[in-house]
């Protein structure tokens, strides 16, 4: 069951440590006295203290004394005394105060806003729950149901008597009246929050997959140069299919650019007798690619090589430094290790060896051991045997490592010179080609750089196809988990809406009734009040009628008996109401009623409420005139 907060004591500083103090009862409490006696400006305080995060002189409104003085510079401090159970805390805001300006401090440790509202909530045995503001699918959309949340139900300021609560949006409101209805707790469970995170980056994930397949569709839409075939989607086989084509078009052009250059050089060599045959030209020609090929390979093993000598250099250089550490610390140690206890280390007066027993220490008086206390030191050694073993090894495996580059670079420069010797005998037969170039071949070659250029992208597309598949893996992997925490969610059950529902609004009535036993005609509607709620949302109703459409003197009634139905709440098994209502009478009504003229009979009902209530239960009320009233505490204030 959830703990009541009940206010004891609220207290004031002035600049010069002077004190002004509220006590407080259980029951009702009315702070009665004129216009600019500072009833407004106390209950403001009390609000402030519970963890406003707003600035003093905002807090309370910009107020001024007789003077003009503003009140946020005549006073510095506030302090109040509440009790949540059992326990008694003290809670203080020191805005001049540099550092806690901003904080409310508990038992003198200071807390922000949301450090407060946490305390509160866990003091008051109220589980903490969340609920979605705004679009669940965007960041920060998930919301803590704070104290100060609750509080707007709670504190009724003088300003705000034309909603619910004051400046909340209807999904906030909605959070607030499930929490202290019990509700919210199911309706937003951790189970269910853990669904719309799932829920959330599978949204995310379609939406990124459907744009890479968007863009990837465009890509390739803009390959339609290849000979007339529109390719419209992006698709696996597709891409399979047309990198296979483009290559057997490109080798055919090979094939056909071969047979131009064999038969031209043919004519040629036999033309003019040369001394090099055709055969030796194509055996110099691969004997060049296998040159080129081994040499191009040679340079990627020499890079991969100096990359592994260049990282065991450095765990090399991290080994000695660690080396150097050990016996340094060894070093020192050594030179420590004979110093006496001279002084007390607690008091560091003078000591000296006087004790009677030579086998116990003097100082501690224990036994002393037989043999020195070496474990450390052979701790220290064997770490460093251990470094400068690994270090061997180390050098050992660099030496192996640089070895073997040298004979990398030693292979790599024999066959430089290899390809150059033969590019050398193949230079005449290029010369004597170069004059024989058929128009034929750069034809060839600017369709085949072409058909190359087309498979290349289609292999940035077949890649591009991975990644859009593991997109899919993922979405299916998100989906299944879904399903399986909407599952979980399905067994946890709906809430008892109508049950909730029924205990506020016979509170509600309660309060009707008792407002009306006297004189009928205060509330004249035929209708109940009702409240419509469900997982997406609330709304009151008397009879057809939202709550919100009646002049003024009903819907100041209607607000009172929501605050009555809700601190009827209190204690009752499964609701989370803490059992506190402060509200700030307005002078006047909207229909021009005054206040002043009604104040008894609407405040009696939570009289009688507190004193029939098994469980404590606290209301603080502010006001001009409460005649004849019994059974509260009176506070009374003079005008300024």
């Amino acid at each position: 069951m959830s703990q009541t907060l009940f206010i004891r004591q609220i207290s004031r500083f002035d600049t010069e440590g002077n004190e002004e103090t509220l006590e407080f009862e259980e029951g009702v409490n009315i702070i009665v006295g004129p216009t600019n006696s500072g009833k407004t400006v106390w209950m403001a305080m009390i609000d402030y203290v519970l963890g406003d995060d707003s600035t003093a002189d905002k807090a309370f409104f910009g107020k001024q004394d007789a003077h003009g003085i503003n009140l946020s510079k005549i006073y510095s401090e506030i302090r109040a005394i509440i009790e949540i159970g059992d326990t008694e805390y003290v809670l203080e805001r020191r805005w001049k105060e540099q550092g806690v300006s901003s904080k409310t401090l508990v038992d003198g440790k200071p807390m922000d806003t949301k450090e407060f509202s946490q305390f509160v909530l866990e003091k008051l045995k109220i589980p903490i729950s969340r609920f979605v503001q705004g679009n669940p699918y965007s960041e920060n959309s998930i919301l803590d149901i704070s104290f100060r949340m609750m509080l707007r139900h709670i504190y009724r300021q003088e300003r705000f008597w034309g909603d619910l609560a004051d400046r909340q949006f209807p999904l906030e409101q909605y959070a607030v009246l499930t929490k202290f209805l019990g509700l919210a707790d199911k309706i937003f469970a951790i189970d269910n929050e853990k669904l719309l995170e799932k829920k959330r980056e599978l949204f995310k994930l379609e939406i990124e997959k459907e744009q890479y397949e968007t863009t990837l569709d465009k890509i390739v839409r803009g390959f339609n140069y290849d000979g007339g075939e529109n390719l419209v989607y992006a698709t696996t086989n597709l891409t399979k299919d047309k990198i296979k084509a483009l290559q057997s078009r490109s080798e055919a052009l090979l094939q056909q650019r071969n047979d131009i250059i064999s038969g031209a050089a043919a004519g040629v060599l036999q033309s003019e007798n040369d001394d090099i045959s055709q055969y030796q030209e194509v055996k110099l020609s691969q004997a060049r690619a296998v040159t080129f090929t081994e040499l191009d390979k040679l340079q990627l093993d020499r890079e991969q090589h100096t990359q592994r000598i260049r990282k065991y250099e450095s765990i090399l250089a991290s080994s000695s430094a660690e080396l150097e550490r050990l016996i340094r610390v060894q070093t020192t140690g050594g030179l420590f290790a004979d110093l006496k206890v001279t002084h007390c280390p607690a008091c560091d007066q003078p000591v000296h060896d006087t004790y009677e027993h030579p086998d116990d220490c003097f100082l501690c008086h224990q036994h002393l051991p037989v043999e020195p206390l070496t474990k450390e030191n052979d701790r220290l050694n064997f770490e460093i045997n251990q470094v400068q073993t690994e270090q061997k090894e180390l050098v050992e495996i660099l030496a192996k490592m640089q070895k073997g580059k040298l004979e990398l670079d030693v292979k790599f420069y024999s066959l430089s010179n290899e390809l150059g010797r033969i590019d050398r005998d193949l230079a005449p037969i290029r010369q004597k080609l170069a004059g024989l170039v058929d128009a034929r071949l750069s034809v060839i070659d600017q369709e085949r750089g072409r058909l190359l250029e087309q498979i290349e992208n289609y292999r940035r597309i077949e890649k591009s196809l991975e990644t859009k598949a593991e997109l899919t893996a993922r979405i299916t992997m998100l989906q299944n988990q879904v399903g399986d925490l909407e599952k979980d969610v399905a067994r946890v059950g709906s809430p008892n809406f109508e049950k909730a529902s029924d205990d506020l609004v016979e509170g509600m009535m309660d309060y009707i009734n008792a407002i009306v036993k006297d004189r009928p005609a205060r509330w004249n509607h035929q209708g109940r009040i009702n409240l419509l709620i469900n997982e997406k949302g609330f709304e009151f109703y008397i009879g057809p009628t939202k709550w919100s459409s009646p002049g003024g003197t009903t819907k100041l009634y209607f607000l009172f008996a929501y605050h009555y139905g809700l601190l009827n709440l209190t204690g009752k098994n499964g609701y989370h109401y803490p059992g506190l209502l402060i509200m700030d009478f307005q002078a006047g009504l909207t229909d021009g009623e005054l206040l002043k003229r009604t104040e008894n009979y609407i405040v009696q009902p939570f009289i009688d409420l507190c004193g029939a209530s098994p469980i404590r239960l606290q209301v603080i009320i502010a006001g001009q005139s409460f005649e004849d009233l019994k059974d509260c505490n009176f506070i009374r204030l003079e005008e300024y």
